[in-house]
């Protein structure tokens, strides 16, 4: 059997949740109004990891999306030749390791595409073959697992990029 309590510091009162689903509602709420409304968290799918979550750096968030977005922006120019990597193995390097939010990394892509033309190729996969490949049957739960992709201005799912040598000489 399932058993937790909440109960208000302030006004002594306590509810209990006596059901997995009662207290799994509660664990997703909280995660959702952390990720979402405070954006303490952020999180993407891997498929050899599951959903992973991670905090994201203290401070004034418009600020810091530009600050990061910069730093994102100068990492990925630091890759040798025609370099490509995955948009999961990016969100870890650029954004999981360093506590940055993801929206960082796709502002970085997007200034990166716009201003390098043939120096930045995405490389797309098809949505039913992402979806195929994902563990979520559920519409919702599909779209999250999509997040770890990047969409392109066209709108298309973009599973990989490949940057030319000739970016590293950017700041």
């Amino acid at each position: 059997m399932f058993q937790a309590s909440l109960r208000s510091e302030e006004t002594g009162k306590s509810v209990a949740l006596s059901s997995k689903s009662e207290i799994v509602s509660i664990l997703y709420g909280v995660r959702y109004w952390a990720r979402n409304d405070l954006r303490l968290v952020d999180e993407y799918f891997r498929l050899d990891r599951g959903a992973v979550m991670f905090a994201i750096q203290a401070g004034d968030p418009v600020q810091h999306l530009s600050t990061s977005h910069r730093c994102i922006r100068r990492q990925i120019l630091r890759k040798p030749s025609w370099t490509t990597l995955a948009m999961q193995d990016l969100i870890h390097t650029c954004c999981e390791l360093p506590r940055l939010p993801i929206l960082a990394l796709r502002l970085a892509l997007d200034e990166l595409v716009l201003d390098n033309g043939g120096k930045v190729v995405l490389i797309p996969s098809a949505e039913a073959f992402a979806s195929n490949t994902l563990s979520a049957t559920l519409p919702g739960t599909q779209a999250h697992e999509l997040g770890a992709y990047y969409r392109d201005r066209s709108g298309r799912l973009i599973s990989h990029i490949r940057f030319h040598h000739s970016l590293n000489g950017e700041n």
